[in-house]
C-alpha cells in the first residue's frame, strides 16, 4: 500500500515539476527579462502592444526633431518608416510613424544630427523596455533604452524639383499675371467712362 502512495506521489511530483517547466516561459514574458529575436518595428509594437508591455526590444530609427535632455534621461523621437532608410534624395513615401525613446543621460553626446526639412537624421539602434503605458511619464507609450548605437551618421537631404511642378507654376503665375492686366485694363477704361475730358 505504501509503495503504491509513494509511486502516486512521484507521478504527481513529476507533473508538477513539467507544468511549472512550461509555466516558466510565459512568466518570463511577461517581465521585463525576455529579449525579442531580432529588431521590431513601431508597427508592431504599437499593433501588439500588451504582448511586447515589459519586454526587452531591440528598434531601429532615425533620430528626428528635438533631442531633449531631462533629469530622468534624453528624449528622442525615432521614426522606423519609409523616409527613415532613404538615400540622399528626398522622395515622399507616406506617413511619419515611430517611437518616444527615454535613453540614458550622456545619449545626446553621441548624437550629432536630429533629422528636419534639410537634414537626414542618425540612423540608432536602441535596445530596452518597452512600455505600452508608462506610469511614470503620463501614459506615454515609449522604450526605456538600456544602450544607444548609432549604426549611421545623419546627412544633408536633396530635395528635386518636380519638373510638372515647375510648369503648373508658371501656368499659375502666368494666368495671375494675365487676371491682373486684364482688371487693369477694365479699371483705366471705367475711369475715362466717367471722366471723358480727362478731369
Amino acid at each position: 500500500m505504501k509503495a503504491g502512495l509513494i509511486e502516486k506521489m512521484k507521478k504527481a511530483l513529476l507533473m508538477v515539476v513539467c507544468l511549472t517547466s512550461l509555466l516558466l516561459p510565459a512568466g518570463a514574458a511577461a517581465g521585463e527579462i525576455q529579449d525579442t529575436a531580432g529588431v521590431v518595428d513601431s508597427a508592431t509594437l504599437i499593433k501588439k502592444a500588451r504582448l511586447f508591455d515589459g519586454r526587452i526590444v531591440t528598434y531601429r530609427g532615425e533620430v528626428i526633431g528635438d533631442v531633449m535632455v531631462r533629469a530622468e534621461g534624453v528624449w528622442l523621437n525615432v521614426n522606423d518608416d519609409a523616409y527613415s532608410l532613404q538615400g540622399e534624395r528626398f522622395i515622399l513615401a507616406g506617413y511619419n510613424q515611430g517611437l518616444s525613446i527615454l535613453a540614458p543621460p550622456g545619449t545626446e553626446d553621441r548624437i550629432k544630427r536630429a533629422g528636419r526639412y534639410d537634414w537626414r537624421g542618425d540612423y540608432i539602434e536602441v535596445v530596452g523596455v518597452f512600455r505600452r503605458s508608462s506610469d511614470k511619464h503620463g501614459g506615454t507609450m515609449l522604450i526605456e533604452a538600456r544602450s544607444v548605437k548609432v549604426l549611421k551618421p545623419g546627412f544633408r537631404l536633396e530635395h528635386p524639383i518636380s519638373r510638372n511642378r515647375l510648369i503648373a507654376a508658371a501656368g499659375f503665375l502666368a494666368i495671375a499675371a494675365l487676371v491682373l492686366w486684364l482688371s487693369q485694363g477694365i479699371a483705366r477704361t471705367r475711369r475715362r467712362r466717367s471722366h471723358p475730358l480727362g478731369g
